[in-house]
């Protein structure tokens, strides 16, 4: 949510005045080139994903499609089934790297000496662990 938040945040910043008083006007045209923006968590366009089209930006020619509502149905069950696919990967990956930043607590046994620093609260202590 960070992100989509600095992202919209940059989008403003092009189109605002120097009195940043007039952004709400531009909400409506910042949330559709977002949405035309092909995402880096699952690789595709969430217009596309939600339409199963990209709009028209009115210097392209129309393409006609005449397709059934099976094929319809068929090609957005794929879409989405490769967007949660790549949704689960970046999970995966965000989650081995949060993983990797985390240092094993030591394996501690009965008997082993440590520095009780304060009681912070009634089963809670504040320790300085030997070296």
């Amino acid at each position: 949510m960070e992100r989509l938040n600095q992202e919209l945040k940059q989008y403003l910043h092009t189109f605002i005045n120097d009195r940043q008083t007039n952004w709400a006007k531009w909400l409506n045209i910042v949330q559709f080139l977002y949405n035309i923006k092909q995402s880096l968590a699952t690789g595709k366009v969430p217009f596309k994903l939600t339409r199963l089209y990209l709009p028209r930006m009115g210097v392209e020619p129309s393409k006609s499609k005449n397709g059934t509502a099976e094929s319809m149905v068929k090609d957005m069950k794929s879409v989405l089934d490769k967007t949660c696919k790549a949704l689960f990967k970046t999970a995966e990956q965000m989650k081995d790297k949060a993983e990797h930043r985390h240092s094993k607590a030591p394996d501690y046994k009965v008997g082993d000496l440590v520095y009780w620093i304060k009681e912070v609260k009634t089963n809670v202590v504040e320790l300085e662990l030997p070296k």
